[in-house]
């Protein structure tokens, strides 16, 4: 067990923020928080990746870290703007928050799935 953990610490695929090493070629997004670009490898929130917030509790305000990251992917010039899909978020989204913070509200996707194999059925689609 222990050289199959040192096996998957040693790729390439995997980056932690201790590292401080950029393995990654990709600028990071900027998180919209200097203090936290400077901290974070490519100077942002690492791009084409699963990023998880290992937070005490919820609702304590994770939500505005994400926030201007959320508005920059929604307001792309060189693309067709994204959509921002909420699975089953923990707490009610509030629009007006949202719209305040520059997020188009015809761009969100609200879905709360119950189950298990709904969640992941809904994410499997929403990512072909």
């Amino acid at each position: 067990m222990k050289a199959s953990l040192e096996a998957l610490l040693s790729t390439a695929t995997l980056w932690r923020a201790a590292d401080r090493e950029d393995r990654f070629a990709k600028t990071g997004l900027p998180t919209g928080f200097a203090r936290l670009d400077a901290a974070l490898a490519g100077g942002g929130w690492p791009l084409a990746t699963v990023i998880e917030l290992l937070l005490p509790d919820d609702g304590i305000g994770e939500l505005s870290l994400l926030l201007p990251a959320l508005h920059t992917l929604t307001h792309e010039a060189s693309s067709s703007p994204r959509w921002v899909l909420w699975m089953t978020p923990p707490h009610t989204l509030y629009p007006p928050a949202l719209a305040q913070a520059g997020l188009s509200l015809e761009r969100q996707l609200l879905i709360r799935a119950t189950s298990r194999s709904d969640r992941l059925w809904t994410l499997e689609q929403a990512l072909v």
